[in-house]
């Protein structure tokens, strides 16, 4: 497993916000939360149930990790939280990613 810190969208690293990967998955970690996960061999993100709740600190990485790592681009909450209520769309799972 790799870890680095996030670059921001203006190049910068964000504090507190990493990057956890291997060769199959990619993980965004804020502070000491799991926030998301985004497996590649299924082609599938995994959204911990905080992003209801996120701060928009948090939640501002997230689209930044989203864009990057998982290619989907989504730049307001209410754009995320569609894509979680969407029932046909498969490639979004919300669980408990910090049990």
């Amino acid at each position: 497993m790799r870890v680095e810190q996030l670059i921001n969208s203006n190049g910068n690293p964000a504090s507190n916000q990493f990057i956890i990967s291997d060769e199959n998955v990619y993980i965004f970690q804020s502070y000491d939360t799991i926030i998301a996960q985004y497996n590649k061999k299924d082609d599938t993100v995994y959204i911990d149930d905080y992003v209801y709740n996120g701060s928009r600190t948090t939640m501002k990485h997230l689209y930044i990790f989203l864009d990057r790592y998982c290619d989907i681009l989504c730049n307001r909450k209410s754009d995320l939280i569609d894509n979680l209520d969407n029932k046909d769309n498969k490639s979004f799972i919300v669980k408990d990613l910090n049990k």
